[in-house]
């Protein structure tokens, strides 16, 4: 009998929580008596009613003091029981990008950002490998990865790479 391995490896489905995950859109906007306008939006992501990403509103008479705009935007990428995929985006934010932008794969039982390992032990070191292998073909090399940087999609994973400017996801299947 001849048994045929696929190269395809699936984590099994996580339970899932007994919270619920949500996302909260927050717009404050002001003109200033000197006519300065002012913009600030946030969407910001919450498990059980704790902020997991969340951003505070700006208070204050003087929170307008130049002209700006800062925002904030949460895209649901993928789920798996309490582990959370998302792309976080924000604009304002951070002197030396116009927009930054990133995927965070959130386990959300800790509100805080989980590696991939942690996701799933079994699977880690196959998938590290076969990740690297093909980072280091994909159009020369040079690719980077941040550890919490990857979508769970139904028990498949795709790794988030960046480099430089450019940003791209590796199907891990």
């Amino acid at each position: 009998m001849l048994w045929l391995i696929a190269p395809f490896v699936h984590t099994r489905p996580h339970p899932p929580p007994a919270a619920k995950w949500e996302v909260a859109f927050v717009r404050k906007e002001d003109m200033t008596p000197a006519g300065i306008w002012c913009a600030w939006e946030a969407e910001s992501l919450y498990f059980d009613g704790k902020p997991v990403w969340a951003a505070e509103v700006p208070e204050g008479e003087q929170w307008c003091g130049a002209p700006f705009e800062f925002a904030r935007m949460v895209d649901i990428l993928g789920e798996d029981g309490p582990y959370l995929s998302v792309r976080l985006t924000e604009w304002g934010c951070c002197p030396d990008h116009e927009v930054v932008t990133r995927c965070v794969t959130y386990d959300l039982a800790t509100h805080a950002p989980t590696t991939l390992e942690a996701y799933d032990p079994r699977w880690y070191t196959w998938r590290a490998k076969k990740l690297q292998r093909m980072l280091d073909r994909k159009d020369g090399g040079g690719w980077s990865v941040d550890p919490t940087a990857f979508v769970v999609d139904g028990g498949h994973v795709r790794v988030c790479a960046t480099r430089g400017d450019e940003a791209i996801e590796i199907p891990l299947r």
